[in-house]
């Protein structure tokens, strides 16, 4: 079981930048072809547009994600026989789903930026700041107290078995997750609504 454990928690661990992957590739050809714009064009609303690639990234971010289970299941299968069911539980029960509210905010954000960035660049510091982020505020946290105590708070830092209070509310890393998600979701849909599509 610890070759199990040791895939879910990479799994988990590298689930954010995979997903900034796939999102990414769901707008792979959009510039190229100019589906946002001709979308916008015919009539289609901004909201509409947004929330359509934000199902679509979503539905390839799970696709992956059932393709990745199913595979390592099937090699565990074959060199280490083991109990569907346990993979189950321990895997999808015990990880991808307290994560998936986390997961989502995450992709919030990509979109968000995705949406209003005519060029490469922000997606490159985005990637560069959740890499460098978690170092960051690791340092800051030996330093100064209000790191130490924000640190919980922060996006790439959060977790469902963190002890995050929010509005008297204990362990509410999922639902500060939620709020993450809507935020972005939020700010995204107000960008690009304000966005000129040339």
């Amino acid at each position: 079981l610890m070759i199990v454990s040791t895939y879910a928690e990479l799994t988990t661990a590298m689930a954010p930048y995979l997903l900034l992957g796939l999102t990414i590739t769901a707008f792979n050809n959009d510039n190229k072809h100019r589906t946002i714009v001709n979308s916008a064009s015919i009539g289609y609303s901004r909201t509409t547009i947004y929330f359509s690639k934000f199902i679509v990234a979503l539905v390839l971010a799970i696709t992956f994600l059932i393709v990745s289970f199913l595979t390592f299941s099937l090699m565990m299968q074959i060199f280490f026989p083991t109990e569907f069911h346990i993979l189950f539980e321990m895997i999808v029960t015990s990880n991808f789903v307290p994560f998936l509210p986390i997961w989502l905010a995450h992709l919030s954000l990509y979109l968000a930026v995705l949406f209003v960035s005519d060029s490469a660049m922000p997606m490159i510091i985005l990637m560069i700041s959740l890499v460098m982020m978690p170092m960051i505020l690791s340092l800051g946290s030996l330093t100064t107290t209000i790191i130490r105590n924000i640190r919980p708070y922060v996006l790439t830092e959060l977790n469902p078995a963190s002890t995050v209070s929010l509005f008297g509310i204990e362990n509410a890393s999922i639902l500060l997750a939620l709020l993450y998600m809507v935020g972005f979701t939020i700010l995204g849909i107000t960008l690009f609504s304000k966005k000129e599509i040339k």
